[in-house]
């Protein structure tokens, strides 16, 4: 009953932000948690989440839609990790995103999609590139895992208004 209401939280959040291209932090954090409250009741085998939220961040910063959900589900259903560890915070006067996790790579990882469709990478470089269309200052999108390593590491930087 409880996987019933995650899931239902899941798919209305879901919905409500699929026609946007950004959303605020809060939003996209509230959606990483209902997913990952639903994965817990449903997979035993889910990683721990550690999350290192800034205290200046007032939850109203806009991020692309799915930055950080996107990544999460990744590790959760491809990486075999143990911890995935998201740090948001602001500095230099960019909002940082770091999801990091301890799993076998992206390299190895992406080889079954039994899962999911591979796409959620894509759309995201695609999104992030419509957004950064006229834009002076751009947001960086990047992803460190290299093939035999532990782990991967995808870093955004938002440059702030």
């Amino acid at each position: 009953r409880e996987s019933v209401g995650h899931l239902i939280n899941l798919i209305r959040e879901s919905l409500e932000s699929t026609e946007k291209n950004t959303v605020k932090i809060s939003e996209e954090i509230s959606i990483v948690r209902e997913y990952v409250a639903f994965r817990m009741i449903v997979s035993p085998v889910t990683p721990n989440i550690l999350w290192n939220i800034s205290e200046n961040i007032t939850g109203d910063e806009e991020i692309p839609n799915l930055a950080i959900q996107t990544h999460v589900e990744n590790a959760i259903k491809y990486s075999g990790a143990d911890i995935i560890a998201i740090n948001i915070r602001h500095g230099e006067g960019l909002l940082h995103i770091e999801i990091s996790d301890d799993g076998i790579g992206l390299a190895n990882s992406h080889r079954d999609q039994s899962e999911g469709t591979g796409n959620g990478i894509l759309i995201m470089s695609r999104t992030i590139a419509a957004l950064n269309e006229g834009r002076k200052c751009k947001i960086s999108y990047s992803i460190e895992s290299t093939e035999g390593s532990k782990g991967t590491t995808v870093i955004i930087t938002i440059p702030e208004k």
